[in-house]
């Protein structure tokens, strides 16, 4: 796994770490790139943040799976 890279939610806050709803790349052997997403959502009074597959590129269909622990 090796960390491609960061948009950060906000331009102007150069933090040097994530915080909650900034976005991130992250590859993985197999060309499999997680991406996640500034869309939240909440399960029984749990935040959750939505986080994508891509095989290849991103930008191609998405694939993904929501995980409840």
């Amino acid at each position: 796994m090796r960390f491609i890279k960061t948009d950060q939610t906000n331009q102007n806050n150069k933090t040097p770490y994530l915080k909650s709803r900034d976005r991130i790349y992250l590859k993985f052997d197999g060309d499999y790139i997680l991406r996640s997403q500034d869309v939240t959502f909440e399960i029984n009074e749990k935040l959750y943040q939505e986080v994508v597959g891509h095989k290849e590129k991103v930008g191609r269909d998405d694939e993904w799976q929501i995980e409840i622990k």
